[in-house]
């Protein structure tokens, strides 16, 4: 059986950041932040950008991920892995 979830994440990045290379940025944001919890992303999209504060743009992401594999003993927490994007 394979367990896929449907989730969304803000991804906080300097406005400086080139668009030809935004998409990848994001992308490795949000594959860092799901493999801290033993995911990863069958599928990342995200929205428009908006200022979050000065130099700040916040991305919105809608991702989708694979089938989840086990956590180590010492797991990060989801809401941990959120934070770490934000970094």
């Amino acid at each position: 059986m394979t367990i896929t979830r449907t989730g969304r994440m803000n991804v906080l990045l300097p406005q400086a950041v080139q668009p030809d290379v935004l998409d990848t940025v994001i992308r490795i944001h949000v594959a860092a932040a799901l493999a801290a919890t033993g995911e990863h992303a069958l599928s990342i999209e995200f929205g428009p950008g908006e200022q979050h504060s000065p130099g700040v743009t916040c991305w919105p992401v809608i991702y989708t991920t694979g089938p989840t594999q086990s956590l180590p003993a010492a797991g990060i927490s989801g809401s941990a892995a959120r934070e770490s994007v934000h970094r």
